[in-house]
């Protein structure tokens, strides 16, 4: 006896053709190439000699799980004080990165960070403990890792204290999704940094973006570099903007937002970075 297997999918939309998408013998098959978000119909056959068996239909929806553009000329907003879908649940309070993140934890679908001692925070993957989850403050701290820095009242961030083996040089990236069905040609990036000043050693912050997340562009305007004298005046807002131009951003394609942090120049303990 001869036994065989094919698989057919359809999509989710009306009139779409049945695609046979794999006809042999094998442990297992991937499906590549599919719609973020749709939702597509699979049917197993299987082979006994010339004989094919009735259908076994099943269905699955593909999901990103991160930041996604879905709109032209819309504003994308966050704010680590409320959740938005992709970036943050709920308030951040600096519990870590998850795929499927707890209350106050960060999408690790769409946030990555380097350069930690206790090593990388990758896309997809779950830290929870250590660097990458410090807690919350005010600021003032001596540990080195990841926080969720209060600004003011109420107003939490994304932050980080650099020491001697934690982002120095580090990096934290945003992944972002294009699922407008169109090409994206340029986008209007702003965001705040804060400075907390409080140490004589200067640190740097540089901004950057990729559409492959493995070349980057610097854009040098966008760079800050704290002062190696320290002051007493807490938080300081460093308003940012560009207009990147000259994208060529396919649907279902993926754009990266990146802050690379090092020291500079000074001795003992480093100053405060929030986003």
């Amino acid at each position: 006896l001869t036994f065989d297997a094919a698989l057919m999918y359809t999509a989710v939309e009306a009139g779409q053709v049945d695609q046979c998408v794999y006809n042999g013998v094998s442990d297992s098959i991937g499906v590549t190439g599919l719609d973020n978000g749709k939702t597509y119909y699979f049917e197993i056959f299987t082979r006994r000699n010339s004989t094919w068996s009735n259908g076994e239909e099943v269905s699955g929806t593909p999901d990103f799980g991160g930041l996604t553009i879905s709109k032209m000329d819309s504003a994308y907003i966050i704010d680590f004080d409320s959740t938005l879908v992709g970036s943050n649940n709920g308030s951040s309070n600096g519990t870590g990165f998850s795929p499927s993140p707890g209350s106050g934890q960060l999408n690790s679908a769409s946030w990555g960070i380097a350069g930690m001692s206790e090593g990388k925070c990758n896309f997809d993957s779950t830290k929870t403990s250590g660097d990458f989850a410090r807690g919350t403050s005010s600021g003032g701290v001596g540990t080195g890792g990841i926080y969720a820095f209060q600004i003011s009242t109420g107003n939490y961030s994304l932050g980080v204290q650099p020491v001697g083996d934690d982002f120095t040089p580090g990096e934290i990236i945003c992944r972002i999704a294009n699922e407008t069905g169109a090409t994206i040609s340029h986008i209007l990036i702003g965001y705040d940094l804060y400075i907390n000043n409080d140490q004589f050693r200067s640190n740097s912050l540089n901004f950057s973006y990729s559409m492959d997340g493995q070349t980057f562009v610097e854009i040098s305007t966008l760079n800050k570099i704290s002062d190696d004298t320290s002051d007493s005046r807490g938080w300081r807002a460093n308003p940012n903007i560009a207009l990147i131009t000259g994208l060529s951003l396919h649907d279902n394609s993926y754009f990266y937002l990146k802050w690379k942090g090092d020291e500079v120049s000074g001795s003992g303990s480093m100053d405060e970075f929030a986003l």
